[in-house]
């Protein structure tokens, strides 16, 4: 039976020391109403249709993130069912899990940059890594991803080629996420006086911690968000939003959105455009007065 199968399971990951009995417990409650709807049904006889089905009906009262971490763990339950010899094929591989939720994305005004500029400003990683991506919208990985050799402080110019991805448990360089993530982006003068005095070899990466060496992704992300609350910036706030302040003030400031677009690594204005609606919908109050100016043959008043 199903629902004995997978108790079998957890047992069995919770002996060889793969997960903790909090760990086990939470499996369980995730996947509770799919085991007692169909815990008596023989493994082989669970379809991918059966799952499909179960999780159109949990998104109607659950988050599509409660769904999708039931979907990972069903995942390595059938795949540890195949390998018991309990079912011929795992369900799970034709089974496509709910859509990831958009999460909000939040912007740091001019007040909020210069509250979290302020406080990072003694810290050597932490503080390099906002200002850093406060004036060139890299991404996380890019960033981390960035050596000495990788700037011109010269010509004010830093080279986008390389990306931290994780891969399982482990994280390596690769190239950027596409083809349009490789590029050179202009550095403001203030970051290249920075950037000069910086002490680093060549082949060091830019981004250090505390014990010389290149920070994880969840690390740099951890001080990030920590900073942030620190300066009062709650919840949407994290190192992604210095990146979407970049955006969000150059196309406030009405600069080519193609060219906007070509300094952010999208593969297409229509990436920036749909990111970015809600800049241009702010603005629609001042195209209105364009109009009247246009029909009435005077400006509107200020």
């Amino acid at each position: 039976m199903l629902k004995r199968a997978f108790d079998q399971w957890l047992t069995e990951r919770r002996g060889l020391g793969l997960i903790g009995l909090k760990t086990a417990q939470n499996y369980s409650e995730f996947c509770a109403d799919f085991l007692r709807l169909h815990g008596a049904r023989d493994v082989a006889e669970i379809t991918p249709q059966v799952v499909t089905l179960w999780y159109i009906e949990r998104l109607r009262t659950c988050s599509a993130s409660t769904v999708r971490t039931a979907h990972q763990v069903l995942c390595g339950f059938f795949k540890w069912a195949v390998e018991q010899g309990m079912s011929p094929t795992s369900p799970m591989s034709k089974v496509t899990q709910p859509r990831k939720a958009a999460a909000e994305r939040k912007a740091l005004d001019e007040e909020q940059m210069r509250r979290l500029l302020a406080y990072v400003a003694d810290k050597p990683m932490v503080g390099l890594a906002i200002r850093l991506a406060l004036a060139t919208g890299l991404r996380r990985g890019e960033l981390l991803a960035l050596r000495r050799r990788d700037l011109d402080l010269i010509a004010g110019k830093v080279f986008v080629t390389k990306a931290i991805v994780k891969i399982g448990r482990c994280e390596i360089e690769s190239k950027p996420k596409s083809a349009a993530g490789v590029r050179v982006v202009s550095l403001p003068p203030s970051i290249c006086e920075e950037l000069r005095v910086l002490s680093r070899t060549a082949d060091a990466p830019l981004l250090l911690s505390r014990s010389g060496e290149r920070p994880s992704l969840a690390h740099l992300s951890r001080a990030v968000t920590e900073a942030m609350q620190a300066v009062g910036l709650g919840e949407g706030y994290c190192l992604h939003s210095a990146r979407h302040s970049h955006a969000t003030a150059l196309l406030r400031k009405k600069l080519p959105v193609k060219a906007v677009s070509q300094r952010l690594g999208h593969s297409d204005v229509t990436t920036t455009l749909r990111t970015y609606a809600h800049v241009f919908a702010s603005d629609d109050a001042e195209l209105a007065d364009a109009v009247e100016e246009l029909i009435s043959g005077q400006a509107s008043p200020a």
